[in-house]
């Protein structure tokens, strides 16, 4: 139906282009007007490919982050098995160093404890007993013994005299008999050689037949002669009796003597039964001493290691971030029952965020990084401005997340994704701002940044051309 009725502007178009006169005449597609839109759609279409060529295009990666004082977050833990009895503070609170945080239960330390008051108690009692009574019993024998000494020392200075004054009359009667026997002896020598030539005489004048009546006289001086004999015989014998008791006056001084040294040895005896005693008494007073000492020290050691394991102490003086204990529970040794915020000088504040495994291996050191706190708008005010100080080389555990951002829960909630490259960042300062840091938009929100603030982290980790996301195989062509 159609072919057998065409339009009218097709008929009046066919007829125009079959007017022979009209044959040299250009036809205009479209109006010069028209190919401006088509000019600037061209050099669009070139300046985009060159930008797809030539172009760069960021990759960030973010993360989840919180600010923190290096070194700062202390973790609280048990330093014992037990109850725990109490719990004398609360998240939030200022605590110093060593303050008392709570106490725990230790039912063994304290009986240990009782039982070895007791027995020091019991040593005590021994000691203030039985000691006065060892030292009446030491004092009395050393009065006994001083006496004997006393007594020996007497007998020994009288026997000393006495034998000297033996000595010496036994000397002085001995000199006086040797010196008598001498003057007879030779009273005797001389009365003999008188009486030899008396006689001699005599008999000279009997044999001449001189003088016969002196036969009576020349009897008679025999016999004088015979007796003087018979007296040197009795004298020489005295000679030998003085002899004899000379050598018995030695015996007997040297008796004396003797009994002098016995005196003396036993004297010597009694000071060394002394000297025992002073050391056993000595002996007996050091080991009460040790027995004391050591008791003592039993005592003190418990004592000490009670008071350490029934209480908890503040480790520094700061803020309790987080309790993860209440009273009641029972604690095992090392257990994590909190975390501290110690207060003083740090190294500053610094942002530690926790990326992906993924992407943690792609960010190193010295990266530039933009850290957003969540309180405040990114499009108003942009980034704090920082560099990459740290990236840890293996994945961060949440139990060490936690240690570093003081809160349990807040760790797990950074390491949702498994696991988690622990990246530090040091912020720039900016004196003019007023948060004191450099921001990305103008000097930032006045607002200060605090330790525990959360924030997101956003790094770039490379530029690549745009083309590469088009053509992905260019960029493994291109090694990067």
């Amino acid at each position: 139906m159609s072919a057998e009725k065409p339009s009218l502007f097709q008929k009046k178009a066919l007829e125009h282009i079959s007017t022979p006169e009209q044959l040299d005449t250009m036809l205009q597609v479209l109006p010069r007007r028209n190919w401006l839109p088509l000019l600037v759609l061209g050099l669009g279409f070139l300046c985009f490919g060159f930008w797809c060529v030539f172009g760069q295009i960021p990759v960030n990666v973010n993360a989840n982050g919180i600010m923190v004082f290096p070194g700062r977050i202390v973790p609280l833990q048990s330093h014992s098995q037990g109850q725990l009895l109490q719990l004398d503070v609360e998240v939030g609170d200022e605590v110093t160093k060593g303050q008392l945080l709570g106490e725990v239960y230790q039912p063994e330390l304290v009986e240990q404890l009782a039982v070895e008051k007791e027995l020091l108690e019991e040593l005590e009692t021994k000691i203030s007993i039985i000691d006065p009574l060892r030292k009446f019993t030491l004092a009395t024998e050393k009065q006994f013994i001083e006496a004997k000494r006393t007594w020996y020392q007497s007998q020994i200075e009288s026997s000393i005299s006495m034998a000297s004054a033996h000595q010496a009359e036994s000397d002085r009667y001995l000199a006086g008999q040797s010196q008598q026997l001498t003057v007879v002896q030779s009273d005797l020598k001389v009365l003999g050689q008188f009486l030899s030539k008396k006689l001699t005489d005599f008999e000279g004048l009997t044999q001449e037949k001189i003088f016969a009546a002196y036969d009576q006289e020349l009897i008679d001086t025999r016999q004088e002669l015979l007796n003087n004999k018979v007296s040197i015989s009795e004298l020489q014998l005295k000679q030998q009796e003085l002899e004899f008791q000379r050598l018995k006056f030695l015996t007997e001084h040297q008796g004396r003597l003797d009994a002098i040294e016995e005196l003396q040895r036993k004297l010597e005896e009694l000071a060394v039964q002394l000297a025992r005693l002073d050391q056993a008494e000595l002996t007996a007073e050091t080991k009460n001493r040790l027995e004391l000492t050591e008791a003592k020290g039993r005592v003190q050691r418990l004592t000490r290691n009670l008071n350490h394991q029934s209480t908890i102490t503040s480790p520094r003086t700061g803020k309790i971030l987080e309790l993860t204990v209440s009273a009641g529970q029972i604690l095992t040794q090392g257990l994590r029952i909190g975390v501290i915020e110690s207060s003083g000088d740090s190294d500053g504040l610094i942002a530690v965020a926790y990326f992906p495994a993924k992407d943690g291996k792609k960010i190193h050191s010295g990266m530039k990084i933009r850290i957003t706190p969540t309180t405040i708008k990114r499009e108003r005010y942009g980034s704090i401005l920082g560099e990459i100080t740290s990236v840890s080389s293996v994945p961060r555990s949440t139990d060490s997340i936690a240690a570093i951002v003081g809160n349990r829960e807040l760790a797990m909630s950074l390491g949702t994704g498994g696991s988690m490259i622990e990246v530090r960042s040091r912020l720039r300062l900016d004196d003019e701002a007023d948060s004191g840091y450099q921001w990305s938009s103008g000097k930032g929100p006045d607002i200060a940044i605090t330790s525990g603030m959360t924030v997101t982290v956003d790094a770039t980790i490379e530029n690549r051309q745009p083309i590469t996301f088009l053509l992905p195989f260019l960029r493994e062509m291109g090694g990067n």
